[in-house]
């Protein structure tokens, strides 16, 4: 079941309008085909379906609207928006399985900043009094995968070529909560840098309506 928090919101779409329209641009300059080879999405001759956060989407082509799968219901405008320009963008260079850090990105330096206040910050301090395996059933909705490291540390699939290795380190009498956040060194060629963090911060609001 699709979680309430996830569907679409009412937002001002004159504000977004121009990055949809390009974005859009981008997604009908494609061919179906060409973007289900480059994104891992499936094309069965009327929408792209992809896995996203543990959810099934489907993308109308060449309309471009964003549903989860069986619903009449959309995600929330941000979550639409980075599933176009990811189904867009998407080069099918193969993932070299190379961890990188946001500052690594495209420009990541630059947006690191807003990242780490609206994001990092916010989600260590909601998580770090919370005992391990609590937050860790928090990821469950989302289909990690676990890695061995620090007091938690998973892999979630942003999409079907766009992971997101999350490393958590609790807060105890002696240390403050810290956390990693990695990419694959070819995340660029499937996201925006400015959409990885965009995407990051929702998935961490997501996770906290989890908690």
């Amino acid at each position: 079941m699709v979680r309430k928090y996830m569907w679409y919101s009412k937002v001002n779409f004159n504000n977004y309008k121009d990055a949809w329209e390009q974005a859009l641009e981008l997604f009908q300059g494609r061919t179906p085909e060409e973007i289900s080879k480059s994104s891992g999405a499936q094309y069965d001759g009327m929408v792209l379906r992809l896995q996203s956060l543990g959810q099934e989407l489907e993308v109308s082509y060449p309309s471009g609207q964003v549903y989860f799968r069986g619903t009449d219901k959309k995600p929330i405008f941000p979550w639409q928006l980075m599933t176009l320009n990811y189904l867009g963008r998407a080069s099918g260079v193969e993932l070299k399985n190379i961890p990188i850090s946001y500052r690594e990105l495209e420009s990541g330096n630059v947006y690191f900043p807003a990242l780490q206040r609206d994001a990092f910050i916010p989600f260590v301090k909601r998580i770090q009094k919370e005992r391990a395996d609590t937050v860790r059933n928090a990821f469950t909705y989302f289909s990690p995968e676990s890695r061995n490291k620090g007091d938690i540390s998973l892999v979630v699939w942003g999409f079907p070529r766009f992971s997101i290795t999350i490393t958590l380190w609790l807060a105890d009498e002696e240390i403050d909560g810290n956390i990693n956040v990695l990419f694959d060194k070819t995340a660029n060629h499937y996201m925006h840098t400015e959409d990885v963090a965009v995407f990051v911060e929702m998935l961490f609001r997501f996770i906290r309506y989890e908690l």
